[in-house]
């Protein structure tokens, strides 16, 4: 992978947002339709942000909320087409991006049984903290796991 580069999203983005949600990456998280996106790009508690290559191509997204006491929940993030070894790079984008607003942590949910993303987040410094039933899969439970900054 060459350069790497991380923009906020725009409306114009949602397009590519819904088809991430739409590809077999999407299947660990809980889809949004346009409406609600359309919504959360005007809402400033929301954060969107799309990794591009050299040639300004969308690779993938991250979705951020901030809470009210400062912390940042880490909703979503999706490559579009994984596998190509920018999926690492984006995540250590978006920890610096949001470290940069003055979030004094990053928390996230993570199905149970997604594995890979559990590992992922490990390397990454998350902790896991709690686990709880997932609302909209009642026979699935999501991993609540951590990142405080390291300032």
């Amino acid at each position: 992978m060459s350069q790497l580069k991380v923009r906020a999203a725009n409306e114009g983005d949602i397009p590519f947002i819904l088809a991430c949600e739409a590809s077999p990456a999407g299947k660990f998280i809980q889809a949004d339709n346009e409406a609600t996106h359309r919504a959360n790009c005007t809402n400033p508690n929301f954060t969107y942000l799309i990794a591009e290559d050299s040639q300004d191509q969308p690779l993938g997204y991250a979705m951020l909320v901030t809470s009210d006491d400062g912390r940042k929940e880490w909703r979503r993030i999706i490559i579009g087409n994984p596998g190509n070894g920018i999926g690492t790079t984006f995540m250590h984008a978006v920890i610096k991006e949001i470290f940069t607003t003055g979030a004094p942590a990053i928390w996230l949910d993570v199905y149970e049984d997604n594995e890979r993303a559990r590992h992922v987040y490990k390397k990454l410094g998350f902790v896991e903290t709690s686990i709880a039933p997932a609302p909209h899969s009642p026979d699935r439970n999501l991993v609540i796991m951590e990142l405080t900054s390291p300032e």
